[in-house]
């Protein structure tokens, strides 16, 4: 697991790692959820990959999870979100 403070910054590593899954909190610095995974997207799809995309957030605000496949309200329930995670993967 990677971790970055700013979207261009998980934008970077997403570029070197090329994950299968991004988890992304909401409260990323400039609002650039939307951005961040358009662009991870944009990427996966030139490669021929799909990247699931996980929003965290402190309200559940769809407007600002959209491009993403699943979004989460914090506090996790950590059971429930690996549950969730395991099955999207699989499939």
């Amino acid at each position: 697991m990677l971790t970055a403070s700013l979207a261009r910054q998980a934008l970077e590593i997403f570029m070197q790692w090329q994950p299968d899954v991004i988890v992304s909190d909401t409260a990323l610095p400039n609002n650039d959820n939307y951005v961040l995974i358009q662009q991870v997207r944009t990427n996966a799809g030139e490669r021929g990959k799909v990247v699931i995309g996980i929003a965290l957030t402190d309200y559940d605000h769809q407007d600002i999870c959209d491009g993403f496949d699943m979004q989460f309200t914090k506090p996790l329930d950590i059971n429930e979100f690996v549950a969730e995670v395991a099955c999207l993967t699989i499939s």
